[in-house]
């Protein structure tokens, strides 16, 4: 038998779910005519100084980085890494800690604590001496 007229049924498929980028992710999807997505979603890279899955996965700091990153609903990061200070007569000489020259020791990055473990000491010399440094004399 015959159904009275409902009205047009593609209003019905205007109301289902469509697919979006997931928090953490960017890019853009359309939904095509057979009903497959068109497009992609990508990982949001860590900030500088930083790794991690990315977006709402989280981004941690990179020893010699320390601070907070965190992600925004809003689809931004947070916070940033800086770089922790040497140890006292310590500079840095790329990513790590050296003793200043005239001074020795051993400095590490705790991979614990994420802190300079070690020291270093003035190097003294016996009398009528001076101390040089790696390069040799001036």
């Amino acid at each position: 038998g015959s159904h009275p007229a409902r009205g047009d049924e593609s209003e019905a498929s205007d109301c289902q779910a469509h697919c979006a980028c997931d928090t953490g992710t960017s890019g853009t999807l359309v939904l095509m005519d057979d009903g497959t997505y068109a497009g992609k979603c990508r990982s949001i890279q860590c900030p500088e100084h930083s790794s991690g899955p990315g977006g709402s996965g989280g981004c941690t700091c990179d020893p010699p980085y320390t601070g907070s990153i965190t992600w925004s609903a809003a689809g931004h990061y947070s916070g940033a890494c800086s770089r922790t200070s040497c140890p006292a007569f310590a500079s840095f000489d790329g990513d790590s800690c050296q003793c200043l020259p005239g001074y020795r020791g051993r400095i590490v990055m705790d991979p614990t604590s994420l802190e300079w473990a070690g020291h270093c000491e003035q190097v003294v010399c016996p009398l009528h001496a001076v101390v040089q440094s790696e390069g040799g004399a001036d």
